[in-house]
């Protein structure tokens, strides 16, 4: 669902975990590299995935908080998949904009997550992800298509625009592009 010009090189995973998703878009576009930032625990199993996957040579990892920390400049491509719902609004506000000024023009910002409504409808996977959220975290819960999309676009992003995927049910894509 994410299509990246071919000549795109660099992409920063946010949160990327396992790194799979990283993998996956480095077989898909062969001039792309990808760095995953994550905890210490979780780059440790990401790094082992990878080895796995024959794929060190083009996905690698870095120990960080991509809230706190730098990321670093010159993406083609951001990936904030399943992140959001685990922070809260200000927090997710500053990242969007982090991510906006790493971004090369024209590069993309792919949020994949459980929305909390679907247009004017509640999602009910959604509104039970919330209160998951609201269990585990102090400062988590799940958002509105709308709210995600004003960050977007007040960070600066364009072209904003979602896809549900049925083939992960409940969870929604949400693509921008940073003006060229």
């Amino acid at each position: 669902k994410v299509r990246l010009p071919a000549t795109s090189k660099k992409l920063v995973d946010l949160g990327g975990a396992h790194g799979y998703h990283s993998i996956e878009f480095c077989r898909k576009y062969p001039g792309l590299n990808a760095l995953v930032i994550d905890f210490e625990g979780t780059v440790k199993v990401g790094e082992e995935v990878v080895k796995k996957e024959n794929m060190t040579d083009r996905v690698t990892f870095r120990v960080g908080n991509y809230i706190t920390d730098d990321i670093g400049s010159g993406y083609d491509v951001a990936l904030l998949f399943s992140i959001i719902h685990a922070d809260a609004p200000e927090t997710n506000i500053a990242t969007i904009n982090k991510v906006y000024n790493s971004l090369n023009p024209g590069g993309v910002i792919a949020i994949n997550e459980i929305l909390s409504y679907r247009g004017k409808k509640e999602s009910l996977f959604g509104l039970l992800m919330g209160l998951n959220m609201l269990v585990v975290t102090p400062r988590g819960e799940t958002y509105a298509y709308d709210e995600v999309r004003s960050w977007l676009e007040d960070a600066g992003f364009v072209d904003v625009r979602r896809t549900d995927l049925r083939r992960l049910p409940g969870y929604s894509l949400v693509l921008a592009r940073k003006p060229t």
